[in-house]
């Protein structure tokens, strides 16, 4: 999804699970044709009454037509033109380019740049380019779990995965740690692991591993994380088998009776 996402020409596909190959156009169509269709059956109460969610998915398909007739939109882009022409100068990655909007961009692709600005003293442009889902800004989780159903209640309540798929999170292997033998993957084949580390959380093997120490859970957890921002799990455990691959930002989340007092903290290496 995210080389889909950042595609300013809207030509790159995705492969689904039936294995057929959509572009981001192409599953915007199918989006609307289920939202219609949604609308259909079950009316637009919800959504502001048939008036504003009729408006919405009037200009929803108008702006599908208008990508699929000039794909190369300023959506999401950020722009270096001459002030007195709106041309596009000729260092820009894309001025050899027929298309004038295509001259113009400098980066493209950004889903929600609202935090940007220049470096001081410099003509260099630095965007804060926030993800689609929690899991595209976090590189480790060290999660509070005392107790097995917790924990995957937890993966639904952070966002990590949609209500109701915790099971199947797991199941996959996005929470695993690469390289660690888990043993889920017996000759049973009852566990896919098809995206193993996608978002390794308790590389430190959690509370149940650590050792569930009433009042300090989180400061257990806040050395681990400090550590693995640090890049220096091996020196303190002996080996580099827990380290997270460059992290840069990790959360961790803790809670006091049964979600009590419930402490979620980021920790991010600049």
């Amino acid at each position: 999804m995210r080389v889909v996402s950042h595609d300013p020409t809207c030509r790159a596909t995705i492969e689904l699970a039936d294995g057929s190959h959509l572009t981001a156009v192409e599953l915007q169509w199918e989006f609307l044709r289920l939202a219609r269709k949604y609308a259909d059956d079950i009316g637009l109460d919800m959504c502001g009454g048939d008036d504003v969610g009729g408006m919405v998915l009037d200009r929803w398909e108008r702006g599908l037509a208008a990508l699929e007739s000039d794909p190369m939109t300023l959506d999401g882009a950020i722009l270096r033109v001459d002030p007195v022409t709106g041309a596009g100068l000729s260092g820009n990655p894309m001025f050899g380019s027929a298309d004038a909007n295509a001259r113009r961009i400098i980066a493209a692709g950004l889903r929600n740049p609202f935090r940007f600005t220049f470096r001081p003293g410099t003509d260099e442009i630095w965007v804060g380019d926030v993800g689609q889902g929690l899991i595209e800004e976090l590189d480790f989780v060290e999660l509070h779990d005392a107790y097995t159903s917790s924990e995957i209640q937890t993966y639904e309540d952070l966002g990590l995965c949609r209500y109701g798929e915790g099971g199947r999170f797991v199941e996959e292997g996005n929470p695993f740690m690469p390289g660690i033998d888990y043993g889920l993957t017996g000759a049973n084949g009852r566990f896919p692991l098809t995206k193993v580390g996608t978002l390794p959380v308790n590389p430190s093997g959690g509370l149940l591993a650590c050792g569930h120490s009433i009042g300090a859970t989180g400061l257990m957890q806040s050395v681990f994380a400090f550590w693995q921002l640090q890049g220096r799990i091996k020196n303190h455990l002996g080996s580099a088998s827990l380290q997270v691959k460059n992290p840069k930002r990790g959360l961790i989340h803790s809670h006091a009776g049964t979600g009590t007092y419930i402490t979620v903290t980021i920790m991010e290496k600049t």
